[in-house]
């Protein structure tokens, strides 16, 4: 046949720019990405072609599994009894390597965002979704995720920007559930219980700008309760880290 396999080099930094490079290039109706030290499962493209047949969907989001560096793996299995906006807040909405994604919906919205530093995976379900994409789940892991505890950054800047990314991100979610009339008390909950749960997990890192956070956002629908369960979670950590 005519199959091959074409190499692009991306000079700029940051995966938006060399997965845009990628989708420009594709010739093919649907995309996989796939990053350098993760790897897709035998049966992934088996078993979701046979899904875009049966379906037809915009969006298949699958299941995957983490492995640690000493070989630990953990399943992260889609909760298909959930909405797609509560698996996407609670980061349950399959991962990159794990998805697979119509290439006339991601030219639709124009790729990735180039100048997002992280959150990338989440700003990009979430324009699909303000764009009416057909999301089908994949219960079954497509990929292996290779997951390092020292890849997580302890430089203050960095873990900053990425606070800032992961608020701004959710933030906008909720502008726009609010402004569609979509927004619920379950929504509103889960949403605050992620951020508050984001900023607890670098609390000890920076913990001004965490308290500067805490202090300008107003948590209406987490109980004391939830908020002393999240930091009780990662005072425990920290002791032990210790």
């Amino acid at each position: 046949g005519n199959e091959f396999i074409s190499a692009y080099q991306e000079k700029r930094p940051g995966a938006p720019f060399a997965r845009n490079l990628g989708l420009h290039h594709s010739k093919g109706e649907w995309i996989q990405f796939l990053d350098a030290d993760d790897e897709l499962l035998p049966d992934k493209f088996e078993r979701q072609v046979k899904t875009i047949e049966k379906t037809v969907p915009d969006l298949i989001l699958a299941s995957y599994l983490r492995c640690s560096k000493t070989k630990r793996i953990k399943k992260y299995i889609i909760n298909t009894d959930q909405s797609v906006w509560i698996n996407m807040l609670t980061s349950n909405a399959g991962i990159t390597s794990s998805n697979l994604y119509s290439k006339k919906t991601l030219e639709a919205i124009g790729g990735w965002k180039e100048d997002l530093s992280s959150s990338q995976d989440f700003n990009l379900l979430f324009r699909l979704l303000v764009c009416k994409t057909k999301v089908v789940y994949d219960v079954t892991p497509a990929a292996i995720i290779h997951f390092a505890p020292n890849s997580i950054s302890r430089n203050n800047d960095k873990v900053k920007s990425i606070l800032t990314n992961y608020l701004n991100c959710r933030l906008e979610v909720k502008d726009y559930l609010l402004r569609c009339k979509i927004m619920n008390d379950e929504l509103l909950k889960v949403l605050e219980y992620s951020i508050y749960d984001a900023l607890f997990s670098r609390r000890k890192i920076v913990p001004n700008y965490v308290d500067d956070v805490l202090d300008t956002y107003h948590f209406i629908k987490l109980s004391k309760l939830d908020k002393y369960c999240i930091r009780g979670k990662y005072l425990i950590k920290n002791i032990i880290s210790n």
